[in-house]
Protein backbone atom coordinates (compact mmCIF):
# COMPACT_ATOMS: atom_id res chain seq x y z
CA UNK A 1 0.00 0.00 0.00
CA UNK A 2 2.96 2.30 0.94
CA UNK A 3 4.68 1.96 -2.31
CA UNK A 4 1.20 2.48 -4.53
CA UNK A 5 0.86 5.79 -2.54
CA UNK A 6 4.60 6.57 -3.19
CA UNK A 7 3.81 5.82 -7.10
CA UNK A 8 0.75 8.06 -7.32
CA UNK A 9 2.69 11.25 -5.71
CA UNK A 10 5.34 10.64 -7.95
CA UNK A 11 3.09 10.32 -11.14
CA UNK A 12 1.13 13.89 -9.64
CA UNK A 13 4.44 15.80 -8.96
CA UNK A 14 5.65 14.77 -12.87
CA UNK A 15 2.13 15.53 -14.29
CA UNK A 16 2.69 19.00 -12.69
CA UNK A 17 5.87 19.15 -13.83
CA UNK A 18 4.13 18.48 -17.68
CA UNK A 19 2.01 21.51 -17.16
CA UNK A 20 3.89 24.09 -15.85
CA UNK A 21 3.98 27.12 -18.44
CA UNK A 22 6.83 26.47 -21.18
CA UNK A 23 7.47 30.12 -21.80
CA UNK A 24 6.63 33.85 -21.77
CA UNK A 25 5.88 35.85 -18.80
CA UNK A 26 5.36 33.28 -16.65
CA UNK A 27 9.41 32.16 -16.92
CA UNK A 28 11.05 35.55 -17.15
CA UNK A 29 10.08 35.84 -20.72
CA UNK A 30 11.04 32.59 -22.35
CA UNK A 31 10.37 31.94 -25.63
CA UNK A 32 9.09 28.57 -27.75
CA UNK A 33 11.62 26.65 -29.90
CA UNK A 34 11.58 26.50 -33.34
CA UNK A 35 9.98 29.68 -34.09
CA UNK A 36 6.53 28.49 -31.98
CA UNK A 37 3.53 31.03 -30.76
CA UNK A 38 3.85 31.47 -26.97
CA UNK A 39 -0.36 31.82 -25.67
CA UNK A 40 -1.54 33.95 -23.61
CA UNK A 41 -1.23 30.96 -20.81
CA UNK A 42 1.85 30.02 -21.36
CA UNK A 43 2.18 27.55 -23.56
CA UNK A 44 4.00 26.60 -27.17
CA UNK A 45 1.57 26.17 -30.03
CA UNK A 46 0.79 26.76 -33.65
CA UNK A 47 -2.64 26.95 -33.83
CA UNK A 48 -4.67 30.25 -33.81
CA UNK A 49 -5.17 29.67 -29.64
CA UNK A 50 -1.77 30.00 -29.47
CA UNK A 51 -0.87 32.49 -32.17
CA UNK A 52 -3.29 35.03 -31.57
CA UNK A 53 -5.93 36.71 -28.64
CA UNK A 54 -3.02 37.26 -26.50
CA UNK A 55 -0.18 35.88 -27.71
CA UNK A 56 3.25 37.08 -25.92
CA UNK A 57 5.55 36.23 -28.88
CA UNK A 58 6.32 34.57 -31.89
CA UNK A 59 3.04 35.03 -32.93
CA UNK A 60 1.10 35.16 -36.21
CA UNK A 61 1.56 39.01 -38.23
CA UNK A 62 -0.68 41.32 -36.38
CA UNK A 63 -1.65 38.73 -33.78
CA UNK A 64 -0.25 39.43 -31.22
CA UNK A 65 -0.85 41.04 -27.66
CA UNK A 66 1.50 43.89 -28.88
CA UNK A 67 4.01 42.74 -25.66
CA UNK A 68 6.48 40.99 -27.59
CA UNK A 69 7.13 38.76 -24.66
CA UNK A 70 7.57 41.40 -22.02
CA UNK A 71 10.04 43.56 -23.69
CA UNK A 72 9.81 46.62 -21.52
CA UNK A 73 12.22 49.82 -21.77
CA UNK A 74 12.32 49.82 -25.47
CA UNK A 75 13.39 46.23 -26.02
CA UNK A 76 10.61 44.13 -27.53
CA UNK A 77 10.09 44.11 -31.12
CA UNK A 78 6.41 44.84 -30.47
CA UNK A 79 3.78 41.68 -32.05
CA UNK A 80 3.95 40.18 -34.88
CA UNK A 81 7.78 39.53 -34.44
CA UNK A 82 8.92 36.06 -35.24
CA UNK A 83 12.08 35.19 -33.36
CA UNK A 84 10.93 37.75 -30.87
CA UNK A 85 14.80 39.52 -31.21
CA UNK A 86 14.50 42.04 -28.71
CA UNK A 87 15.47 45.38 -29.84
CA UNK A 88 12.96 48.32 -31.29
CA UNK A 89 13.38 50.04 -34.11
CA UNK A 90 14.06 53.40 -31.54
CA UNK A 91 16.62 51.66 -29.42
CA UNK A 92 18.69 50.38 -32.63
CA UNK A 93 18.47 54.32 -33.94
CA UNK A 94 19.61 55.55 -30.75
CA UNK A 95 22.65 53.32 -30.51
CA UNK A 96 24.21 53.83 -33.89
CA UNK A 97 22.66 57.23 -33.94
CA UNK A 98 25.21 58.85 -36.36
CA UNK A 99 25.31 55.20 -38.57
CA UNK A 100 23.80 57.62 -41.60
CA UNK A 101 26.18 60.68 -40.53
CA UNK A 102 29.05 58.56 -42.16
CA UNK A 103 30.04 56.65 -45.55
CA UNK A 104 27.68 54.07 -44.78
CA UNK A 105 24.69 56.11 -44.98
CA UNK A 106 21.71 54.07 -45.77
CA UNK A 107 23.46 50.70 -45.52
CA UNK A 108 22.73 49.54 -41.98
CA UNK A 109 19.08 49.75 -41.97
CA UNK A 110 16.67 48.37 -38.60
CA UNK A 111 15.20 46.31 -41.28
CA UNK A 112 18.10 44.55 -43.33
CA UNK A 113 19.57 43.91 -39.24
CA UNK A 114 16.26 42.01 -38.69
CA UNK A 115 15.87 39.88 -41.66
CA UNK A 116 19.66 38.76 -41.21
CA UNK A 117 19.07 38.10 -37.88
CA UNK A 118 15.81 36.17 -39.05
CA UNK A 119 18.29 33.73 -41.38
CA UNK A 120 20.42 32.35 -38.17
CA UNK A 121 18.11 30.09 -35.74
CA UNK A 122 18.32 31.29 -31.92
CA UNK A 123 20.45 34.44 -32.50
CA UNK A 124 18.13 36.53 -30.32
CA UNK A 125 15.67 34.69 -29.98
CA UNK A 126 17.04 31.70 -27.53
CA UNK A 127 16.42 31.76 -23.21
CA UNK A 128 15.02 34.26 -21.36
CA UNK A 129 14.34 38.41 -22.15
CA UNK A 130 17.72 39.27 -20.34
CA UNK A 131 19.59 36.67 -22.20
CA UNK A 132 18.31 37.41 -25.65
CA UNK A 133 18.96 40.93 -24.64
CA UNK A 134 22.89 40.42 -23.60
CA UNK A 135 23.42 38.52 -26.97
CA UNK A 136 22.54 41.40 -28.99
CA UNK A 137 23.89 44.03 -26.75
CA UNK A 138 27.48 41.94 -27.36
CA UNK A 139 27.05 41.37 -31.17
CA UNK A 140 26.16 45.33 -32.02
CA UNK A 141 28.67 46.26 -29.47
CA UNK A 142 31.22 44.11 -31.45
CA UNK A 143 30.20 44.84 -35.01
CA UNK A 144 30.06 48.64 -34.14
CA UNK A 145 33.41 48.82 -32.78
CA UNK A 146 34.62 47.45 -35.97
CA UNK A 147 33.17 49.81 -37.95
CA UNK A 148 33.23 52.49 -35.94
CA UNK A 149 33.83 56.31 -37.42
CA UNK A 150 34.08 57.82 -33.88
CA UNK A 151 36.69 59.21 -31.80
CA UNK A 152 37.04 60.81 -27.79
CA UNK A 153 35.73 64.17 -28.93
CA UNK A 154 33.27 63.65 -31.64
CA UNK A 155 29.59 64.62 -30.91
CA UNK A 156 27.77 62.28 -28.46
CA UNK A 157 31.24 60.63 -27.88
CA UNK A 158 33.43 57.48 -29.47
CA UNK A 159 30.85 55.21 -29.43
CA UNK A 160 27.43 56.52 -30.78
CA UNK A 161 29.71 56.08 -34.42
CA UNK A 162 29.38 52.55 -34.88
CA UNK A 163 28.33 51.38 -38.38
CA UNK A 164 30.27 54.69 -39.78
CA UNK A 165 31.70 52.26 -42.98
CA UNK A 166 31.25 49.33 -45.13
CA UNK A 167 34.47 48.59 -46.27
CA UNK A 168 37.63 49.32 -43.80
CA UNK A 169 39.42 52.26 -44.48
CA UNK A 170 43.14 51.04 -44.28
CA UNK A 171 43.11 48.17 -46.88
CA UNK A 172 46.80 48.16 -48.79
CA UNK A 173 47.16 44.88 -47.81
CA UNK A 174 45.42 42.59 -50.53
CA UNK A 175 44.80 39.62 -47.08
CA UNK A 176 45.16 37.04 -50.46
CA UNK A 177 46.48 33.57 -48.67
CA UNK A 178 48.07 31.38 -51.21
CA UNK A 179 47.41 27.87 -48.68
CA UNK A 180 43.72 28.64 -49.34
CA UNK A 181 41.68 26.41 -51.09
CA UNK A 182 40.18 29.44 -52.25
CA UNK A 183 42.17 31.35 -54.57
CA UNK A 184 41.96 34.83 -55.22
CA UNK A 185 40.77 36.69 -57.92
CA UNK A 186 43.43 38.50 -60.05
CA UNK A 187 43.28 41.87 -58.96
CA UNK A 188 40.86 41.17 -56.12
CA UNK A 189 41.88 42.77 -52.10
CA UNK A 190 39.91 40.91 -49.75
CA UNK A 191 40.06 43.52 -46.61
CA UNK A 192 37.15 43.70 -44.63
CA UNK A 193 33.88 44.88 -45.45
CA UNK A 194 30.07 44.64 -44.34
CA UNK A 195 29.00 44.82 -40.79
CA UNK A 196 31.17 42.10 -39.60
CA UNK A 197 34.06 43.24 -41.36
CA UNK A 198 34.93 39.98 -43.68
CA UNK A 199 38.75 40.04 -44.15
CA UNK A 200 41.37 37.07 -46.15
CA UNK A 201 39.97 35.31 -49.26
CA UNK A 202 39.17 31.99 -46.99
CA UNK A 203 36.80 34.22 -44.62
CA UNK A 204 34.78 35.05 -48.15
CA UNK A 205 35.45 31.67 -49.80
CA UNK A 206 33.18 30.32 -46.38
CA UNK A 207 30.73 33.11 -46.41
CA UNK A 208 26.97 32.58 -46.30
CA UNK A 209 26.85 34.12 -49.57
CA UNK A 210 29.34 32.14 -51.58
CA UNK A 211 27.74 28.83 -49.87
CA UNK A 212 24.20 29.95 -51.32
CA UNK A 213 25.88 31.06 -54.68
CA UNK A 214 28.74 28.97 -55.52
CA UNK A 215 32.51 30.04 -56.45
CA UNK A 216 31.22 32.06 -59.12
CA UNK A 217 30.36 34.35 -55.98
CA UNK A 218 33.91 34.37 -54.84
CA UNK A 219 35.07 35.96 -58.21
CA UNK A 220 32.44 38.66 -57.57
CA UNK A 221 32.72 39.18 -53.83
CA UNK A 222 31.78 42.84 -54.54
CA UNK A 223 27.99 41.53 -54.19
CA UNK A 224 28.21 41.61 -50.10
CA UNK A 225 28.59 45.30 -50.33
CA UNK A 226 25.49 45.23 -51.75
CA UNK A 227 23.41 43.01 -49.45
CA UNK A 228 22.65 44.85 -46.31
CA UNK A 229 23.96 42.63 -43.33
CA UNK A 230 23.10 39.08 -44.59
Amino acid sequence: MKFWGLTIISLLFSIHGSLAEQCGSHVGGATCPGGLCCSKYGWCGTTPEYCTNGCQSQCYAGGGSGSGGGGGGGGGRGRGGFGNIPISRSTFDEILKHRNDCPSRGFYTYDAFIAAARAFPGFGTTGDEATRKREIAAFLGQTSHETSGGWDSAPDGRYAWGYCYVSEANDGSDYCSTESNYPCAFGRKYFGRGPIQVSWNYNYGESKMARKFGRNFFYTFFLILLNNWN
